[in-house]
């Protein structure tokens, strides 16, 4: 899975449209992983800082987005977030990148064929200025929502 950058943002802002006002574009995107870059400017909060909201918005993303494109070939198939953990630990000062690095989907991927549903863990960390500032652990759900052919 090699995507093109700009049809990833495509489909990320028809499908989450906060996601265009928050600045939020693609860096990269493969099975290895994907990159989203966010806007300072667009998320800022009262202390000159990224709101944590936001770092926390464009890291779950991050994780969603690699893994719907990760189960393209699973028509049918909606991710969900089920819970998450996020941990900052720098202020972020200037634009950041959400870095969900991909995961061996196997076990999902025999739930899904055995039940219709599955989970698997996905880690996102936000990154600025050379560091990890805050770091994103999600439990994802992808479900089948209509037959499998």
């Amino acid at each position: 899975m090699n995507q093109i950058p700009s049809e990833v943002e495509r489909i990320i802002h028809a499908k989450i449209p906060i996601s265009q006002v928050m600045g939020i574009s693609v860096v990269s995107a493969s099975s290895d992983g994907i990159r989203l870059r966010g806007l300072i400017a667009a998320n800022l909060n009262d202390k000159g800082t990224a709101f944590g909201g936001s770092a926390a918005s464009i890291a779950f993303i991050a994780a969603w987005t690699w893994l719907s494109l990760s189960l393209e070939d699973a028509p049918g198939t909606e991710v969900v977030i089920q819970k998450s953990e996020m941990q900052f630990d720098h202020p972020i000062r200037t634009d950041f990148d959400a870095v969900c690095a991909g995961v061996s989907l196997d076990e999902l991927r025999r739930s899904l064929a055995r039940k219709g549903s599955g989970r698997v863990i996905l880690t996102s960390e936000v990154w600025s200025d050379g560091r990890i500032c805050a770091t994103m652990l999600g439990t994802f759900v992808a479900m089948q929502t209509r037959e499998r052919s």
